[in-house]
């Protein structure tokens, strides 16, 4: 017997075959791009959502018997949304969730709304990026097309409409569209009233999980797949790398890893923060997700390779470790694009001090990456002190592979560090959904002891913790005083 996870990401879509033992049996990719343009814009084609899912499935199920495979969930990109007809065809493009052309409607539905109303109901700060502002924009800006538009979905809806015929949403992908009251369930109508459309210009909210048919006879067909395989509601792809790195008890905590880094922290309540920390329900029944997004990440780190370093990743790992715990004053702040959560301050900049002569390449690299640990261990301390419990904190993608990123991980970092050795996570999070609305586990926790695998890490020498405990504590010194900098100049930069 066989489950699908099927990720319909941003950049393409995975598609992953395990057996009722948690092993994967087949694994399938179809890429596709987006579409930039002037103003913010940055588009996508529904359609190539769903090519790409045919695609991938195929290949994943290429060596199975097909009348084996029982059960399929998705795992979705959020906030990427279109309008679509009366035949529930794309109308134009959908615009995606890095998509800022709706700058100005942000101005104006808080003014509405009043500040903090958007957050305290749907966990998200207004933002141009999210659903609320962008259907104001699209009433406006074509007209035409949102009045003849049947439904204005996202990523899921659109996905199981071509799967079962039915256009559902769960919570975890209704809350970051930013018009769901996270509490209820329900569409807000003050939201609904400012932007001046009807609830049932959205699709219906079902839990996650939920059952929601079998296959269409034309998905069959084209992905090959016997018709009695049976659809359950998936989730938002943070929340389904939630149980696929086993991040399912109060006191997880998980920590993603790439050209961008995320935290999400599993807790028992919704925690609405003053800091922004995005919360909703977490796909376990009684827990929450807390999520929120680290400055620079991984994207800093390549910045500095390409433009500045000249090594390879591999050199770099090799060549770094040996600097670790050796620069005290040598201290880098990774706000190229600005400082975000728990800082939130938009005037900040990429910062080095404390450089002498005597450093290098691999000096100014090993700070990099000690800047962007740093903002994760405040992000941390905005947790904890916001009530979160953090028992461990669990770590998927690019850092796993740096013994560096690691050991700095676990030398600044207050708890256990667990490497997830399970891959695409968001995969296995949306089959997991799969196999346990179907039967084949019981609970969460029991798809997790079969299904991710994971390793403790064994501990750093308190020599490394106490260096960089002290090092941690002259940097949130230092940026208090780095921060005032760029608070005291005008906008071409002299002081006034």
């Amino acid at each position: 017997m066989f489950v699908i996870g099927l990720d319909v990401g941003t950049t393409g879509t995975k598609a992953l075959l395990i057996d009722e033992n948690g092993k994967q049996q087949g694994r399938g990719y179809q890429g596709y791009k987006t579409i930039p343009g002037e103003g913010g814009i940055v588009e996508q084609r529904a359609e190539d959502w769903w090519e790409a899912s045919v695609k991938a499935v195929k290949e994943a199920c290429a060596g199975c018997e097909k009348s084996q495979v029982a059960a399929l969930a998705l795992s979705t990109q959020g906030a990427s949304s279109l309008l679509v007809d009366a035949d529930f065809h794309a109308i134009g493009n959908a615009v995606t969730w890095m998509d800022k052309r709706a700058m100005k409607e942000v101005e104006e539905l808080e003014k509405k709304a009043g500040k903090g109303y958007y957050y305290s109901k749907t966990g998200w700060e207004l933002s141009a990026s999210l659903d609320a502002c962008k259907m104001l924009w699209l009433k406006r800006n074509r007209r035409e097309d949102a009045e003849r538009a049947l439904k204005f979905i996202s990523t899921l809806e659109y996905m199981n409409y071509h799967l079962t015929g039915n256009a559902v949403i769960d919570p975890t992908n209704a809350a970051i569209r930013q018009m769901m009251d996270i509490q209820t369930w329900r569409w807000d109508e003050k939201i609904l009233g400012d932007i001046g459309i009807s609830s049932e210009l959205l699709p219906e909210i079902k839990r996650t999980g939920e059952y929601l048919g079998t296959l269409t006879g034309n998905a069959a067909v084209e992905l090959g797949l016997p018709a009695e395989v049976k659809v359950y509601n998936g989730a938002h792809d943070q929340y389904c790398c939630a149980l696929g790195s086993g991040s399912v008890e109060n006191g997880d905590l998980l920590l993603g890893t790439g050209t961008a880094w995320a935290v999400m922290s599993i807790t028992d309540r919704p925690m609405l923060t003053k800091s922004g920390i995005s919360p909703a329900r977490h796909v376990v029944p009684g827990l929450w997700g807390a999520l929120s997004s680290i400055s620079g990440g991984g994207i800093v780190l390549d910045w500095w390779k390409d433009q500045m370093g000249g090594f390879t990743y591999e050199a770099l790992n090799d060549g770094a470790v040996q600097k670790l715990g050796r620069e005290e004053e040598l201290m880098f702040f990774p706000y190229l694009t600005g400082a975000g959560c728990p800082v939130w301050d938009d005037r900040a900049k990429g910062t080095l001090t404390g450089l002498e002569l005597k450093h290098d390449k691999l000096d100014v690299a090993v700070a990099v990456m000690e800047g962007i640990v740093f903002h994760t261990a405040m992000l941390l301390e905005d947790y904890r002190e916001n009530g979160a419990q953090i028992n461990s904190l669990r770590v998927m993608g690019g850092a796993l592979n740096s013994r560096v990123w690691m050991l700095m991980l676990q030398a600044v970092l207050d708890c256990e560090v667990i490497r997830v050795t399970q891959t695409d996570a968001a995969c296995v999070g949306a089959a997991m959904i799969a196999a346990v609305e179907y039967g084949i586990y019981k609970d969460y926790p029991m798809a997790v002891r079969t299904m991710v695998t994971y390793e403790r890490m064994p501990d750093v020498s308190v020599k490394l913790k106490t260096f960089y405990r002290k090092k941690y504590e002259a940097y949130k010194k230092n940026w208090i005083i780095v921060r005032e900098i760029y608070h005291s100049t005008g906008k071409k930069g002299v002081a006034i």
